[in-house]
């Protein structure tokens, strides 16, 4: 897949999905796999408490209950890092950490660890 050539050459790219099943509309289940196996990040903005197949996803991919994603405050999202083990919740209005989560992300991947913006998880 395209995402696979861009990682291998250091290219970040943002997935940005309301979601999982609209993923898995546009690709196969493999593809639409292997789309979520290459994310480095996946935020989460919330969304309808009837979209299990997200809510599932996301609650194994982060290691959380579903009820946690479900839970999730509406000024909050919900920012899984690929190799950490901590989900951590970050505000979605402030632009202060939106600031620096870019400034972060633009250093080539695996080189700097994006800073904690909120204390603890959920």
């Amino acid at each position: 897949m395209l995402i696979s050539v861009l990682r291998s050459r250091n290219i970040s790219v943002a997935l940005i999905l309301q979601s999982v099943s609209q993923l898995r509309t546009i690709y196969s289940e493999a593809q639409s796999a292997t789309v979520f196996s290459n994310a480095d990040h996946i935020l989460y903005l919330g969304g309808s408490d009837g979209d299990q197949q997200t809510i599932h996803y996301l609650a194994d991919r982060a290691g959380i209950s579903p009820e946690d994603v479900m839970g999730l405050d509406n000024s909050c999202a919900l920012l899984i890092t690929r190799g950490e083990r901590e989900v951590r919740v970050v505000s979605k209005l402030d632009p202060e950490e939106v600031i620096d989560h870019a400034k972060a992300f633009a250093v080539t991947r695996g080189r700097r660890k994006a800073p904690d913006i909120a204390e603890g998880g959920i």
